[in-house]
């Protein structure tokens, strides 16, 4: 990920990107009928990824697969297909979040999503995903992600630093892997 980011930010020079066309913008700051776009678009993908990973014979391979990939692969399932297809779907999602998030602020540098790491990870935890694989819901990281924007919108209402809320997700995650190891960690 270092490598890559040192790679992109020597190509662009570390240029901002900016001054996109107003029908661009739209996608992170319009609405239809009262509600943001970027919202229509996070509700859209989240459907479509209940439906790929719960009705599809590529979502329960991936599960399988995150569950225990010796077994996947004497079952007959091909890793390597999983693997690349889920390395694509990934790449994709990145770059609908990378348009949605530069049509948001009007700009672009090519590591602008770094400090969305961690939180990804958090949401993802939070939301019910095991670390190790094989399990989580799209449902539980949709209903997690929502909950941590309200968390920071209201933080941002009352005038609280942006950094508090940083620290406050932090905690979180913590809190949320300790619960884990001591409630589950006990059980094995």
């Amino acid at each position: 990920m270092i490598f890559i980011r040192g790679v992109s930010l020597v190509i662009t020079r570390g240029y901002v990107i900016a001054g996109f066309p107003q029908d661009f913008l739209f996608i992170g700051n319009g609405t239809v009928l009262g509600i943001p776009t970027s919202f229509i678009i996070f509700a859209a993908f989240a459907v479509f990824l209940y439906l790929l990973f719960s009705r599809t014979r590529f979502g329960l391979e991936l599960y399988l697969f995150g569950s225990n990939p010796v077994a996947t692969l004497f079952a007959g399932v091909d890793n390597r297909k999983i693997v690349f297809r889920t390395y694509l779907l990934s790449s994709f999602l990145a770059g609908v979040a990378s348009c949605v998030m530069a049509s948001r602020f009007n700009a672009a540098q090519a590591d602008y999503g770094e400090s969305y790491l961690l939180l990804t990870v958090l949401a993802c935890v939070l939301g019910g995903v095991s670390p190790s694989g094989g399990s989580g819901k799209v449902l539980g990281v949709a209903i997690s992600v929502t909950v941590l924007q309200i968390v920071a919108t209201g933080f941002n209402l009352l005038g609280f630093s942006s950094h508090l809320a940083s620290a406050l997700w932090g905690a979180i995650l913590l809190g949320v892997v300790l619960f884990n190891r001591l409630v589950f960690g006990m059980r094995s």
